[in-house]
């Protein structure tokens, strides 16, 4: 996944596998159950080479100011 960053915080928790997280400068290795956090608007990448399962969480929360959206 290229080097990109979402609006809220993104939590990825590894089912299966080793991923690699780049944020903020650092690498951080990844193994089957560990789990990141990374918080809203920092830029990270994630890489593997064996292959991962992933289980990636992105929160959108309402801000002040906008207009909630209804399903």
């Amino acid at each position: 996944m290229p080097v990109h960053r979402t609006a809220g915080p993104v939590s990825i928790h590894v089912l299966d596998g080793d991923v690699v997280i780049d944020a903020l400068g650092h690498d951080y290795p990844l193994a089957t159950g560990d789990i990141l956090v990374v918080a809203p608007g920092v830029e990270h990448s994630v890489r593997s080479t064996h292959g991962g399962l992933l289980l990636l969480t992105v929160v959108h929360a309402d801000l002040p100011g906008t207009t909630p959206a209804r399903a």
